[in-house]
């Protein structure tokens, strides 16, 4: 007796999964190899859609004086509190921030030209084409499911 397909017991996570679970690294590779106008720009898109209790929460509170400082609808991030952020951090963040608003991470992706120079730039490229992609895996998603259809990305 054969089965057409093989009994799978731990099923291949989705292309969306895989890609939530490599951009935080990727976001923390680049945020360690950018410029600190760069890396400023980077925390206060991450950083905005969390609130205060978050940021103190996230990465063992290496954000905390920041979500003391936020005021509305920004924080204020200067060179002492680039100073003390390492990549490992920025990736907690990540991880946490598209879990609260994926938009906001998807969003780095504008902080760089669309002819990009540079090495940062350079560096970024990887996680410039994940997050236009992820985008893009949602806005299929989203299409289907305003059509009433099953999507086919999972």
């Amino acid at each position: 007796m054969t089965s057409a397909e093989p009994i799978r017991l731990h099923p291949e996570p989705s292309e969306e999964t895989f890609l939530n679970s490599q951009i935080p690294i990727l976001v923390g590779h680049v945020f360690a190899a950018a410029s600190p106008g760069l890396r400023n720009r980077m925390l206060q898109r991450l950083l905005l859609p969390l609130s205060a209790l978050s940021q103190v929460a996230v990465a063992d509170g290496a954000f905390a004086r920041l979500g003391l400082r936020s005021r509305g609808r920004s924080v204020e991030v200067d060179a002492d509190d680039l100073a003390g952020v390492r990549a490992t951090h920025v990736s907690a963040l990540v991880d946490h921030a598209q879990q609260v608003d994926v938009e906001a991470v998807d969003g780095l992706a504008d902080l760089w030209p669309t002819t990009p120079q540079g090495d940062a730039a350079t560096d970024a490229e990887p996680l410039i084409a994940m997050l236009q992609r992820r985008a893009s895996l949602r806005a299929d998603r989203a299409g289907a499911d305003r059509q009433g259809g099953v999507s086919a990305v999972a």
